[in-house]
């Protein structure tokens, strides 16, 4: 088996964490150094680890960060493309199947946010034509549970249409590849939280080893990471600073940021069990400073020979667990055959008609 190289997979993975400043100086330099990038954005497209220093240094400001948002993703480019596509999707005559599903995660979606809390007022009226429309476009995925959050920090800061193509970008650009992640079998999740659990034991040992000492999936950890591109357990400026570095360079720094979240509460998880620990944690991230949080991710170092060794064992892994379901479906085939024959010989033995084979067999 090859697991396919995905674009974040490639160049360096290496951050260097900038110098503190202070709120006023934040706000005031990003306002200044987003309107540079946005007048130069062909060189900084050209140029991304200058426009990384830039978004670790200098946030954007509220107004250019969907702009900004808009030109990582490369979703204009796609409107433009298919500038039609969208209305037709979301058409009222036209169904997914999906529709059901759809409103009954609605009201679950940020009900405490003022543009989605009024139940079938505009952000759900936004929200439920943006995820219809994608479930049609790819009827094979569908709807899945998690999409919504998604879409709906998306809608938070774009009109609904510009909305729809981001989040379209967010689920089939390679870079991103969120559709891996809501697939019947969870490829994108499986290798995502296999790749988290390598840094763990290599970073955070003991916390690991408390993981299985606990029996605790590391999967139950990383879910919310992944599933909802952490945008239901932090502030949203905080999610804000997230997005910012994972639009730019995919999941380079979101493998990192449940590592680095540990780092930040280790003693308190390996204090007790690692379930009640994680699930304190998970609910303590809205009171943790955006700062300390990239800065806690970006210390977890990995390197580019590293990512394609894990990425190389994670392939070795899924063979060999291929493997072992064809030997188990030869194994149950092969006890088949032999319940079959003992019944054949049976029979004959006493001298009676065999029976016809039932469907099953």
């Amino acid at each position: 088996l090859h697991w396919p190289e995905k674009e974040w997979m490639r160049g360096s993975f290496q951050y260097v964490y900038p110098a503190q400043l202070s709120r006023e100086e934040e706000e005031g330099q990003g306002k200044a150094n987003c309107e540079v990038v946005l007048n130069n954005w062909y060189y900084y497209e050209k140029n991304p680890d200058k426009l990384r220093n830039i978004l670790l240094n200098n946030p954007p400001d509220p107004k250019s960060r969907p702009i900004l948002w808009l030109k990582m993703t490369k979703s204009n480019e796609v409107k433009e493309q298919f500038s039609t596509l969208y209305y037709k999707l979301k058409d009222p005559l036209t169904t997914s199947g999906s529709e059901d599903l759809i409103k009954k995660d609605l009201h679950r979606t940020f009900p405490q946010d003022d543009f989605f809390k009024e139940r079938d007022g505009l952000g759900q009226r936004c929200l439920f034509n943006i995820l219809k429309a994608y479930s049609i476009y790819n009827a094979k995925l569908g709807y899945v549970q998690g999409m919504a959050f998604i879409a709906g920090f998306v809608l938070k800061y774009l009109p609904e249409d510009e909305a729809f193509w981001m989040f379209w970008q967010l689920m089939n650009h390679e870079k991103y590849s969120l559709k891996d992640f809501f697939s019947r079998n969870l490829e994108g999740f499986h290798f995502y939280t296999y790749i988290v659990t390598r840094l763990l034991e290599k970073h955070l040992p003991l916390i690991a080893e408390h993981f299985k000492e606990s029996c605790l999936e590391v999967g139950f950890y990383t879910t919310p990471f992944a599933l909802s591109l952490c945008s239901t357990m932090f502030r949203p400026k905080t999610t804000e600073r997230i997005w910012d570095l994972f639009l730019l360079d995919g999941w380079k720094l979101l493998v990192r940021i449940p590592v680095g979240i540990l780092k930040i509460y280790q003693k308190d998880v390996l204090r007790e069990p690692a379930t009640d620990s994680i699930q304190k944690v998970l609910g303590d991230l809205v009171n943790v400073d955006p700062n300390e949080i990239i800065k806690a991710a970006l210390s977890v170092r990995i390197s580019s020979k590293n990512m394609q060794k894990y990425v190389k064992q994670y392939e070795e892994q899924l063979s060999q667990s291929v493997q072992v379901r064809v030997t188990k479906h030869r194994n149950v085939m092969t006890e088949h055959r032999k319940v079959k024959r003992f019944k054949s010989a049976l029979c004959y033995s006493l001298s009676i008609d065999t029976p016809p084979s039932s469907p099953t067999e």
